[in-house]
């Protein structure tokens, strides 16, 4: 028999975000974002699994994304990311 929260799979999220910080603590990266469309949610943290990609997303910016995660409060995986087409 195994816990209910022990059983379940990640959860998914996403949506616009807009990059508000960028860390890199011990040798893993992490952006902290805010979901433009769920305010009550807060600020994310989202790990970063690829350093070219963490590189090139820019504080202030706002992405469209998909990330994963057991609880927002231990923080997120960043599964995907890309710039929104102003204009289009």
């Amino acid at each position: 028999m195994c816990m209910l929260t022990a059983c379940t799979g990640p959860t998914y999220g996403g949506g616009d975000i807009t990059i508000l910080d960028k860390q890199l603590i011990g040798s893993t990266y992490w952006i902290v974002v805010e979901n433009t469309h769920s305010k009550e949610e807060g600020p994310v943290k989202i790990k970063v699994d690829n350093e070219n990609t963490w590189n090139l997303l820019e504080v202030g910016r706002t992405y469209l994304s998909t990330y994963s995660y057991k609880s927002l409060d231990k923080g997120a995986k960043l599964e995907s990311v890309r710039h929104i087409n102003q204009g289009q």
